[in-house]
């Protein structure tokens, strides 16, 4: 553990405690990040071979961005000289070995799982992984960072990023692979005893179940809902399970956006972003957000709009957006059977699958059917390799949860209707 890191944790959890506290209206907010984006044009942009050309130009001026053209200009935008190319073979090797130690000259390199469909690449020098750790610690935390605190954290793949948050026997982080069996979890979690429990919600929903047979005897302070959609009924379920209330935590690969208080309500974090509304509906407050980060500086994430549509609460006085749910990335779970019974799973590990296999896709759809077989979807449609490397991703997730390999057909990808929700992972009955 380096002294050095651990304290620049500390200067970022004070800081953003510190912040949040002297934002107390929407013209103090204005000019934080009016002030913001002045050095980040002329720190962070100005390094940046794709938009140092653009720097001094009119916020309104810069491109908005999306998966395919931050890919597309991958080489240009960062401001590390990171190619795309070396940036996704370090994450998919990661992703296959589930060695997360990796890096690329100091730069963390992660990967997304592709909720939006293609695989997104993020980059983080160290000071950006001391900041993200100080200020989820000062959002997250119930009590004082002084107080030593242990954290259960569920995810596909583990990254610099959060091994950043292990501060020793005051501050640990265990980290589950969504990949074991949940026999596994249970006995790990049952052994360490974790104050936060941090997930997806189909996760927390079936250790929710664990605690309800009597498997699972653990009793968070606070539990953490993560990376997909929480369903109302989800969390009353898993609040009662648990004994507490369940928050949650908004982020993807454009940064850490956002968190919920007791009341499920989730404020977005405008102390570092700025949130463009583009509106789906004004009066009912449904917006798909276009995020700039100006306080990122090896990955410049600007006018970048997300897959989401998120529901603002229009009638709350907060300076900060505060979100009534988030509208979208509503995924569901599979379920395999096993010698031992169905076997759920969930969609951040079907998503985790199909971005570590040897697909070449833009998108991808994946339905079970009531009799537990499988409609592959995948555009453009694959030939041949690319059906044999599906059969084999869906092949490896069943060997590796112990549960049978369900039937499989492909079928052509069925274009986006713009007036339904897309759902990705499917089950039907």
């Amino acid at each position: 553990m380096n002294p050095g890191d651990t304290l620049r944790i500390l200067y970022h959890f004070f800081h953003a405690r510190r912040l949040a506290g002297s934002i107390r209206s929407r013209a103090d907010l204005q000019r934080h990040q009016e002030a913001g984006m002045r050095r980040f044009r002329r720190k962070v942009l100005a390094r940046s071979p794709f938009y140092a050309p653009m720097r001094n130009d009119p916020f309104g001026r810069f491109p908005i961005m999306d998966k395919g053209s931050y890919l597309l200009h991958f080489d240009r935008l960062n401001t590390v000289g990171v190619r795309l190319e070396k940036a996704m073979e370090t994450a998919l090797a990661a992703e296959r070995n589930r060695d997360f130690s990796p890096s690329l000259g100091g730069i963390t390199v992660g990967m997304s799982s592709g909720t939006s469909g293609r695989r997104g690449v993020f980059l983080a020098t160290g000071d950006e992984r001391a900041k993200w750790a100080g200020v989820m610690l000062a959002k997250a935390l119930p009590s004082s960072i002084l107080k030593p605190v242990s954290i259960a954290f569920f995810l596909r793949a583990n990254s610099n990023l959060y091994s950043t948050l292990n501060r020793g026997r005051h501050l640990r982080l265990d980290f589950h692979d969504l990949t074991v069996p949940m026999p596994v979890h249970v006995d790990a979690l049952n052994r360490n005893q974790p104050d936060i429990l941090t997930a997806p919600a189909g996760v927390l929903r079936s250790l929710a179940e664990e605690a309800v047979a009597g498997r699972l005897s653990v009793r968070p302070r606070t539990v953490f809902s993560v990376a997909e959609v929480l369903e109302p009924e989800d969390g009353l379920s898993i609040a009662a399970a648990f004994g507490v209330p369940v928050r949650q935590i908004y982020q993807c690969t454009e940064g850490f956006l956002g968190i919920s208080g007791e009341d499920g309500r989730i404020v977005l974090n405008e102390e570092y972003v700025i949130v463009e509304k583009e509106w789906v509906d004004r009066e009912s407050g449904l917006f798909v957000p276009l995020i700039t980060d100006f306080t990122r500086s090896s990955q410049p994430i600007v006018r970048y709009r997300l897959d989401d549509v998120l529901v603002e609460d229009l009638e709350d006085p907060s300076p900060f957006t505060v979100l009534k749910r988030i509208e979208g990335r509503c995924d569901d779970s599979l379920v395999l059977t096993s010698p031992r019974g169905p076997v759920t799973v969930h969609a951040d590990t079907v998503r985790q699958a199909v971005a570590a296999s040897r697909l070449v896709y833009d998108d991808y759809r994946i339905i079970q059917l009531p009799d537990g077989s499988l409609r592959l979807q995948f555009s453009p449609e694959p030939d041949g390799e690319g059906r044999a490397a599906a059969e084999a991703m869906v092949r490896g997730l069943a060997d590796r949860l112990g549960a049978h390999v369900p039937a499989i057909a492909f079928e052509p990808f069925e274009a986006r209707d713009p007036l339904r929700k897309f759902r990705r992972i499917t089950r039907i009955g």
